[in-house]
């Protein structure tokens, strides 16, 4: 099977690729005109505060005007590219990686859906009106998996979804599950597409849900039209 890989779905993913107490196998690359020189990793901790990567090299890093610099790790083959802001001997400081690839390790793979589709889910969170009441919220699904999903949010309903105590996943599609299953938003970011050509400016949001789905109810529902 051919292994496929994937970008970090929340800053908490991001955070577990680059704390790790292991680095062996780690290393930095970049480029000296057309030679590629690797530095083994001893150390590395990211600080998502300051938004920074802190790397403590085998070797003395030698600066020749890079503005980025690469960084693997053996932990599900994690590549990403970093911006160079400073260094001490062994010590570099880069910001924090973009361009983050890592190895997909889900049990079965996400499923991604366009606007045609018309696939929703209904998620329920806490009333802004009522106390100790809920509200219902049908949305267009973006994408699905065993562990998570990503959804569409006007900016109407954004802050509702936010800032909610709670929020469950009550059905997919028009089915409802045997049980809700809460969820956490891990993003919130602008997202837009084209919907009978007229073109549509909403949220994009993510989400982990603390039960897995079945294996078989994920497909299955995938496979409706």
């Amino acid at each position: 099977m051919t292994a496929t890989y994937r970008e970090p779905e929340s800053k908490k993913e991001l955070y577990s690729l680059f704390n790790r107490d292991n680095c062996e196998g780690a290393f930095v690359w970049l480029m000296r005109g057309e030679r590629r020189v690797t530095l083994p990793i001893e150390a590395m901790e990211l600080n998502l505060h300051s938004e920074m990567l802190y790397l403590v090299l085998e070797d003395e890093f030698q600066y020749d005007g890079q503005n980025f610099i690469y960084i693997y790790h053996p932990f599900r083959k994690t590549i990403s590219k970093a911006r160079y802001i400073a260094h001490h001997e062994k010590h570099l400081s880069v910001m924090i990686p973009e361009n983050v690839k890592t190895l997909d390790t889900r049990l079965m793979p996400r499923f991604k859906f366009k606007p045609a589709d018309e696939k929703f889910v209904t998620i329920k969170f806490e009333s802004e009106f009522m106390k100790n009441s809920s509200q219902e919220l049908k949305c267009p699904l973006i994408d699905l998996s065993q562990n998570g999903m990503a959804i569409c949010v006007t900016h109407k309903n954004r802050e509702f979804v936010r800032n909610s105590a709670y929020l469950e996943l009550t059905h997919l599609g028009k089915i409802p599950l045997p049980k809700p299953i809460r969820i956490e938003n891990v993003y919130m970011k602008p997202f837009s597409f084209k919907l009978r050509g007229r073109k549509v400016v909403a949220n994009r949001a993510g989400f982990s849900l603390n039960s897995q789905l079945k294996k078989f109810v994920v497909a299955g529902f995938a496979d409706q039209s």
